[in-house]
Formats: structure tokens, sequence, C-alpha cells
């Protein structure tokens, strides 16, 4: 009897189990059709939308076509007219066709503006259905970043050294506007620590500094976990009324900035003499390189965005390289988790100040609370069109500006239209597919239509070695 009892159970927990792998190859494969439908519907709304313009631009050039001949034929059957009626004709012929192509042009662009809405709504209800399933992944991945430690608050910078071990060189190896970097050693490991002075950052960055380090915590676990090298690995953050001071691994403060310039020095002085050389490493890269370097960093930033976590300060000097050439992300002092776990949504970012620190980020963070993901992709598009034409509007503009008066006149330049928006010139980037993809990324008209990493990852330009 009990040999029969065993053997019942035995086959109830087989059916179990089988019904149980049943039940999840199921739900996998439901999920995989829902992504493929959501993916179809997506290129079906876009496609609808083209042809849509497509075909509004075809009527509105036809209306000026007839307009056109309606205004030639109008003016030949008043030839024979005198001078001063031919020129009243004229007049009221022109008038009228301005009034109408004033007339069409209107309809023209409410129809698109129209059509351009429409779309956008088709497209959040599209993404509410994919965010769903990425919420509930979410709701268990975040809970390490709510429950890490922030910066370790110290009243005497003494103890630094006395407490904590910490002693780094007299000399800065870097430094900048707010901060320096230092080679040190930290519990006796070699380690580079950078110090920022609290007074010289905006306030927006003050006010973020604790829930970004515990992104940063947060990532450099998570990368450690997943085996990857996205980040310089963390050792310490600690905090004074006066500074930060960020403690990472050593690595060379060579940025992609500056293999940038260098290049763009060589192009201008070819023949340059050895005994000229600068004692700073070259590293002299080709198309290769840069196709490498951004597929590295796309990645970086795709597995940063699949936690909700924007980097927010996406630029060439927060890229450095490690021994072998591949590229690493720096200046994590600005990231944003845009999931609320309590409230169970993504949140958007708010608005930050007009400022030099924030001239890598997209026209609508100036003016509202803005989409952090969406940001990120505009600086990524920024700092491609950088590096493919070694000329960054922006910068044009505030250079132009503090040559031509103090300060003032560069906060004021802040606020113009030619900075928030500024004018790109696509033909310079001499790859055709990853011209088009810099295109839809710095696109200023609708955040919502810039593509996410991980579509900007399957271009063929980051697919493709030769071109």
């Amino acid at each position: 009897m009990e040999e029969q009892i065993e053997r019942l159970r035995k086959d109830f927990h087989d059916d179990e189990n089988k019904l149980r792998k049943q039940y999840e190859e199921e739900c996998r494969l439901l999920e995989e059709h829902m992504e493929k439908e959501i993916a179809m519907e997506k290129t079906y709304m876009e496609n609808c939308t083209e042809i849509e313009i497509g075909k509004l631009k075809e009527e509105v050039e036809s209306k000026i076509d007839t307009l056109n001949k309606n205004r030639y034929q109008s003016l030949s059957t008043n030839e024979t007219a005198s001078d001063g009626e031919n020129n009243e004709v004229m007049e009221k012929n022109r008038g009228r066709i301005d009034q109408e192509l004033a007339r069409d042009r209107e309809i023209f662009e409410q129809q698109c503006k129209e059509r351009r809405q429409r779309f956008e709504d088709q497209m959040k209800i599209l993404l509410a259905a994919a965010d769903q399933k990425r919420i509930e992944t979410l709701k268990r991945e975040i809970v390490p970043l709510v429950k890490a430690n922030g910066m370790i608050r110290i009243t005497d910078e003494t103890l630094l050294e006395t407490r904590y071990r910490l002693k780094f060189t007299r000399n800065a190896v870097k430094s900048g506007q707010s901060w320096a970097l230092y080679r040190a050693q930290f519990q006796d490991k070699q380690v580079v620590c950078r110090v920022t002075v609290l007074s010289k950052i905006p306030n927006e960055i003050r006010m973020n500094l604790d829930h970004s380090t515990k992104c940063q915590r947060f990532l450099c676990e998570k990368q450690r976990q997943s085996d990857s090298n996205y980040f310089v690995q963390l050792h310490e953050i600690f905090s004074t009324e006066q500074k930060i001071y960020v403690i990472q691994n050593e690595f060379d403060s060579m940025t992609l900035l500056n293999v940038v310039q260098q290049q763009q020095q060589q192009q201008h002085q070819p023949r340059r003499q050895s005994s000229q050389r600068s004692a700073t490493t070259i590293i002299n890269y080709d198309e290769e390189d840069v196709r490498k370097w951004l597929r590295q960093l796309c990645d970086a930033m795709n597995f940063m965005h699949s936690m909700a976590i924007a980097h927010l300060n996406l630029r060439l000097d927060n890229i450095i390289f490690d021994e072998r050439r591949n590229i690493r992300l720096i200046g994590l002092s600005r990231t944003f988790c845009y999931f609320n776990l309590d409230q169970e949504k993504f949140i958007k970012a708010s608005r930050v100040s007009p400022s030099i620190f924030y001239d890598h980020l997209p026209a609508e963070c100036f003016e509202g609370e803005f989409d952090p993901c969406r940001a990120d992709v505009w600086s990524f598009g920024l700092l491609i069109y950088e590096m493919e034409t070694h000329v960054n509007p922006r910068k044009q503009a505030l250079t132009k500006d503090k040559s031509r008066a103090s300060r003032t006149s560069l906060k004021k330049n802040i606020d113009r239209r030619e900075f928030k928006n500024p004018t790109f010139d696509f033909d310079k980037i001499r790859n055709q597919s990853l011209r088009q993809s810099v295109r839809l990324m710095l696109d200023n008209q609708s955040a919502c239509t810039r593509p996410t990493f991980s579509e900007i990852r399957s271009n063929e330009y980051f697919q493709s070695q030769q071109q």
C-alpha cells in the first residue's frame, strides 16, 4: 500500500513539474509574441505617418503648381493693358497667391502636427504595454539600490588619513573648474581620488549627490555580478561640508576628448618633429576604433538604462581607456534612477538651470521636467557628432561669447535660442548609416521619437565591420 501511495505521489510531482514547465514555456512564447506585435505595430505606425506626410507634401506642391500656372495665365491675359493696369493686376495676383500659399502652408503644418500627435498617442499606448513587463522586473532589481549606502559623512578631513587610511599626493594629476584628480593610497591599495568642491557645482547636482552615490554603488555592484567592465570600480565615497572624495581603482587620466583633440592637431600639423612630441600618451585611431568605442559606449548605456538609471553626464571628457584601449564610463555624479519603487512607475527628472555644466543636454531639460533616458540619447548623438566632425556647436557659441565679454554675457548666451537648439551640419558625417542615426538622436522636435540605445545598437553601423 505504501509503495502504491509513493508511486502515486511521484507521478503527481512529475505531472506537476511537466505542467509548470509547459506553463512557463507558454508564458515565454506569449511574451515573445507580444514583443513582436509591439515592434510590428510601432513600425506600421511610423510607416503610416511617413506616407500621410508624403501625401500632404504632394498635395501642397500640386496646389502651388496650380497657383503658379494661374498666375502666369492671369499675367498673359493682361499683356495688352497699360503699364499701370498691368502693375495693378500683378500686385493683386501676387497678393492673392501669397495669401493662398500662406493658408495652404498653415493647413499643411496643422495636419502634420495632428498626425504627429496621433502617432505619439499610439506610441504611448504601445509603450505602456511594454513598460508593464519592465516594471515587474525592476521591482525586483531596484531593491538593492534603494537599500544602498550613500556617502560616508565626516566632520574633519584629517579623519580620512587617521581613520580610513587615505593618503593622496600633493600635486593633482588633472583638474577642472570644480574638481581635481589625485593619485592616492587607500587601505594599502593604489587608487585615484577625485575631489570635488561643492561650492563650485550647481545646486541641482548638490541636491542629487546622495541619490547619485547610491546609483554609483549599485551600478558597480551589478557590474561585478554580471562580470562586465563598463565603469571604473568604486572603493568608497566620503563627504564633508565643503568637498566630496570619490575613491576608485587606478586609471589613466587620458579621456576620449584628449584623443579627439590630439587627432585634430595631428591633422593640422602632420609633420611634427619627434623632438617636439608631448610627454602625454598619444592614441591614434581609425574608423574601426571609433566603431568599437561607440559600440562599447552604447552597450554601457544600455546596461544602465536596463536598470532605469540615466547617466545625464555623457560627454567626451567622461570616457577613459583601459590598458587594452577599451572605454570606461566615469562622471557618475549626476546619475538618476527614473523608476520610483514605491509608486511602481517611471518618473521624469527635474528641470536644470541653463549653464556650462549642462551644455551636453537637450533643450527640453532647460524648460521643465524631462525624460532622462531620451536626454542621454541626445547627449550620445552630440558626442558622436563631435567625434566625427571635431565641432561642437554649443562649445563654439560659448567660446565665441567668452571672447566677447564677461561671464554675465555668457549666461545670456545660454538663454538664447541658438544655444538651446544648435544647428548641425550632418553632411560632415561621412558614414551614411551613422549620419541617419545621429540625425534621429539629435531630434529636438519630439524627445519620444528619439531611438533607445537598444535600437541604436541594432543600427547597421554598429553591426558591420566594413562599410
